[in-house]
């Protein structure tokens, strides 16, 4: 239970994970993926009838902002108080060990990309192929942890801790998305311009290589050896991680760079650089 009373960690799937039929019909999953959906829904119709408001003009990308940064709070923090004040959690196997908090996680990370996905095919501001194929791999790993049981430890990092970068990046994509925010908010965007680089760095960066060196000593482990099978998991899930972890991590360092070129504009005063930022992750 999220920061309440400690229930005995039970694995009630023992070693084979859950079905697709388990994982979609999980009522967390179910609930939340509604949840973000019915918000969503209900903030476009609500800036959309109202041309007063300064998200009149777009409202689809508002709806998507509150779920947005609603859930990745919750993933932030609960992951965070789980990697670092559980004093359990890092006794468990990496690989094939339970956790009860790392399965929220993951379910919550499923239902966010479940709808992310296709929210960011719909919505045409959205489109862009690094963010599609981003959310698509996230989705499709979030499956193959909770169809194998696998994982679980990396997925509190992965998963969880990262997102401390999250809730920034939702601040300083809206006051883009709507300058008359940041024209109203100065100081506050500003604010979240620096603590988005700063965490990003210490999460995605700094933060990122260590724990990655462990996963794919972990998975090359399972590609080489015959512990996978023991666990009915095909040769391909393994692999398909590492190759997977590869692109995330390409990813991590594009955006890393992306992220310099703007602190240098923002320290150096280059307005024309601001306007034409890439937006990161």
């Amino acid at each position: 239970m999220p920061f309440g009373k400690k229930a005995p960690i039970v694995d009630p799937d023992e070693w084979y994970g859950k079905s697709l039929g388990e994982t979609f019909g999980n009522r967390h999953f179910q609930l939340q993926l509604v949840a973000m959906i019915a918000l969503h829904a209900a903030l476009y119709y609500y800036f959309k009838g109202n041309p007063k408001s300064a998200f009149h003009a777009n409202p689809n990308k508002m709806g998507h902002y509150v779920p947005f940064l609603i859930a990745f709070q919750f993933m932030a923090v609960y992951g965070s108080y789980i990697w670092l004040t559980d004093p359990d959690f890092h006794s468990i196997d990496a690989t094939w060990g339970y956790h009860p908090g790392a399965e929220t996680i993951l379910f919550s990370m499923l239902a966010i990309q479940s709808y992310d996905t296709p929210i960011s095919l719909c919505i045409p501001e959205l489109r862009q192929i690094t963010f599609v194929l981003h959310h698509a791999v996230v989705l499709s790993l979030s499956i193959l942890s909770l169809r194998y049981r696998a994982f679980y430890y990396y997925a509190v990092y992965f998963l969880g801790v990262i997102e401390l970068s999250s809730p920034f990046l939702a601040v300083v994509d809206a006051a883009r998305d709507y300058p008359k925010i940041a024209e109203k908010y100065p100081v506050t965007n500003e604010i979240c311009r620096v603590m988005f680089a700063i965490v990003f760095y210490i999460v995605r960066i700094f933060g990122w290589f260590p724990v990655s060196y462990c996963f794919w000593r972990d998975a090359l482990y399972l590609l080489l050896n015959n512990d996978a099978a023991m666990h009915q998991m095909p040769k391909w899930v393994p692999a398909f991680w590492l190759f997977t972890h590869g692109f995330l991590t390409c990813l991590q360092v594009w955006w890393g760079f992306l992220i310099l070129k703007a602190v240098y504009a923002m320290a150096t005063g280059d307005e024309e650089a601001r306007k034409n930022e890439a937006k990161n992750a």
